[in-house]
C-alpha cells in the first residue's frame, strides 16, 4: 500500500535554539497584554472562537455547540452562546488572552501557538469526522520516476491550504526538519532552483489529489484518510501510489480553554463535552458538527494534546501567527 518513507528524527540543538529565538520575535508582540485586561470580566455569553476566512460557515457550524454549552453552564451565569470568527491565530490569541473567547477549537498547530501566546490550555480532543488522530502523507505515482524526497528538488508540489495542519504546516515543518528548502510559488508551472522544492496551494482536498492523478504536479501532501478516500472516489488504486513521507500522528482537533475561565467552569465543560455522545440529543448535535464522533480527554494528560508536533512547531510558528 505504501512505499518506504523517511523517518523523522528529533531536531538538532541548533534548530531548537533557532526556534526559541524566532519564537521570541513574535511572542514579544503580545507579551504586554495582560490576561483579562480588556473585557475579561463576567458576561452573559459563553464564547467559542474559530479561525477562518469564512465566518458565516463557521458561525453556522459552531453556534449549536456554543448554545449547548451555555445552557449546561447556566449555573455560572451564562445565558446564551456566541461564536467569534477571526482570520488569524494572532487575533485569536489576543481575544483569548483578554478573556473575550472561552474556548477555541482547531487543529494542533494553531491551537498550540495560541496556547503559548494566550496561556490557554487544552481541554479535550474533538473526533472531527469520526477521527481521533491523523497523519499527513506526501504521495506520488509509482510510475512518476520519483524514488525519494531528494528527487523533488527543482520541482513543484501541492499543499492544501495555508491554515491546514495536515495539508500544510505538518508536512512543511517535517520537510524543513529534514533539511529541505521550500519556496512558495504561484502555480505548478513555476520554475524553482535545483536546491529547493516549490509549493503552491490548491485550496481543495479533491483537487489536490487530482493534481497528482492527472500529472499537474508530481507530488502532493494531505492527510492519509483523505488521500485514500479520494483516490478511491477517483477510481484509482492506492497500490499504484507511494508515500515519500509520512508524518507523526497528531490529534485531529484540540479544544483549548482560556486562562481566564474558572476551574469549575472548565471541569463542567469537560464533562458536558465528553458526555455528548451518551444521549440521542447529543449524538444529533455531534453529527451536525461536521460529523464529530465524540469528545474525549487527552491521555495521559492535557499535555499529550501536542504529542508529535512540539519539536516541529518552531519551524513554522511565525507563519502560523502571521497568516
Amino acid at each position: 500500500m505504501v512505499g518506504t518513507g523517511k523517518t523523522l528524527g528529533g531536531l538538532a540543538a541548533g534548530l531548537i535554539l533557532a526556534a526559541v529565538v524566532l519564537g521570541g520575535l513574535w511572542w514579544w508582540q503580545y507579551a504586554d497584554l495582560d490576561i483579562n485586561s480588556d473585557g475579561g470580566g463576567a458576561r452573559a455569553t459563553f464564547v467559542i472562537g474559530s479561525v477562518s476566512v469564512d465566518s458565516e460557515d463557521d458561525i453556522k457550524e459552531y453556534q449549536p455547540l456554543a448554545d449547548y454549552l451555555a445552557s449546561e453552564l447556566a449555573e455560572f451565569g451564562y445565558q446564551g452562546g456566541e461564536v467569534v470568527v477571526v482570520k488569524s491565530a494572532a487575533e485569536m490569541a489576543k481575544l483569548m488572552r483578554r478573556g473575550r473567547v472561552d474556548l477555541y477549537i482547531d487543529s494542533p498547530f494553531p491551537t498550540y501557538a495560541v496556547d503559548q501566546l494566550a496561556e490557554s490550555e487544552p481541554l479535550v480532543n474533538r473526533w472531527k469526522k469520526g477521527v481521533e488522530k491523523y497523519r499527513t502523507v506526501l504521495f506520488v505515482k509509482k510510475t512518476s520516476g520519483v524514488k525519494d524526497l531528494n528527487d523533488l528538488r527543482g520541482r513543484v508540489i501541492a499543499f492544501d491550504h495555508p491554515e491546514s495542519t495536515s495539508g500544510y504546516f505538518l508536512p512543511k515543518a517535517s520537510l524543513l526538519e529534514l533539511g529541505f528548502k521550500l519556496t512558495e510559488v504561484a502555480g505548478p508551472e513555476a520554475t524553482v532552483g535545483l536546491d529547493e522544492i516549490g509549493y503552491y496551494f490548491v485550496m481543495d482536498d479533491l483537487e489536490l489529489v487530482k493534481s497528482v492523478v492527472d500529472g499537474t504536479v508530481v507530488a502532493a501532501a494531505t492527510n492519509e484518510n483523505e488521500t485514500v478516500e479520494t483516490l478511491g472516489e477517483l477510481g484509482e488504486q492506492v497500490k499504484n501510489y507511494t508515500y515519500l513521507l509520512t508524518t507523526p500522528y497528531v490529534y485531529r482537533h484540540v479544544v483549548t480553554a482560556g486562562g481566564h475561565l474558572d476551574s469549575r467552569v472548565k471541569e463542567h465543560a469537560i464533562k458536558d463535552l465528553i458526555n455528548l455522545d451518551k444521549t440521542e440529543e447529543g449524538r444529533a448535535l455531534l453529527k451536525k458538527f461536521k460529523k464529530t464522533k465524540k469528545f474525549t480527554p487527552f491521555v495521559p494528560n492535557p499535555e499529550a494534546a501536542y504529542s508529535g508536533i512540539e519539536e516541529l512547531l518552531g519551524l513554522v510558528e511565525n507563519e502560523i501567527i502571521e497568516r
